[in-house]
């Protein structure tokens, strides 16, 4: 029973890993494409622009 056990939680240990991995990533990628939107309508891109000169 213990084999049995010790099997399930490896299998479950190294597939949330990875899945969480991916989580996190998916909603980053969506902020991410929403800040790009946000880029060009906030003054944030032509700020270090301009101030770089």
């Amino acid at each position: 029973m213990q084999v049995s056990y010790k099997t399930l939680n490896t299998t479950p240990t190294p597939t949330p890993t990875p899945t969480n991995l991916l989580y996190p990533k998916l909603p980053n990628l969506s902020f991410t494409t929403y800040n790009i939107h946000s880029t060009p309508h906030f003054p944030h891109p032509p700020t270090p622009i301009p101030s770089h000169p």
